[in-house]
């Protein structure tokens, strides 16, 4: 058996959360193209051309999100960041635009997202936001949340964006001390 970390004065056992799992996913709609990207660590994420008919053709990559661990007697939230990678490439000049949506988790409402804990019945508060600030849930568009959207020309046919997102576990939440994760599909479209 393994020992359960310890907060900073060595006395209450801290809680561990590992952050969001990955899922290998294809979505195929009628009219896009998409693939899965693999090997990715912490995100699931799905690809799709939003017309067949454009020329840019682009690539997805994920540095994931990893909370670490939560001390439920800190006075402040825990955050986190990460960030997704597209290389896109073209005809020189080529304008592209992309929207990147976050699915809901396991608690199919994404303006209140929880971890699901090693344990049945015990989960954890936390949510995606697509501001440093943590203001602005990302998901869907749909309720309180909006996707992340972006234009971009491709300057002599090719070009590397990263975007970034953050994630926020409330504090003091009531918790007990497991490993804690959500499943979060990434959709970009292109």
């Amino acid at each position: 058996m393994s020992a359960l970390p310890v907060d900073q004065w060595g006395a209450v056992p801290s809680r561990v959360v590992r952050g969001v799992r990955a899922v290998a996913r294809r979505v195929r709609p009628r009219g896009f193209r998409s693939s899965v990207v693999p090997g990715l660590s912490a995100l699931a994420l799905t690809l799709g051309c939003a017309s067949p008919a454009l020329a840019a053709s682009c690539t997805v990559a994920s540095i994931g999100l990893k909370f670490g661990i939560y001390n439920p007697f800190a006075p402040t939230a825990l955050d986190s960041a990460g960030s997704l990678t597209l290389s896109c490439s073209g005809a020189a000049s080529e304008v592209v635009s992309f929207q990147i949506s976050a699915s809901s988790g396991s608690s199919l409402n994404p303006a209140a997202r929880t971890m699901r804990g090693a344990h049945e019945g015990f989960s954890i508060a936390y949510n995606l936001y697509t501001d440093p600030a943590r203001t602005t849930i990302w998901g869907d568009g749909s309720g309180a949340t909006v996707p992340i959207a972006g234009v971009f020309s491709l300057p002599q046919g090719a070009l590397v964006r990263t975007v970034d997102f953050y994630g926020r576990i409330p504090a003091r939440q009531n918790v007990g001390p497991q490993s804690y994760g959500d499943m979060i599909v990434i959709t970009v479209n292109f």
